[in-house]
């Protein structure tokens, strides 16, 4: 899973800010709830 991700970033690293932002979402709906 790791390598996999690795890859996509390394191919997608444009949408890098859109995924962290995504993480950082669920992050705070995770805390919230």
């Amino acid at each position: 899973m790791g390598r996999r991700f690795r890859l996509f970033f390394r191919y997608d690293s444009r949408s890098k800010v859109i995924v962290y932002a995504w993480v950082n979402d669920e992050n705070t709906l995770r805390r919230s709830r």
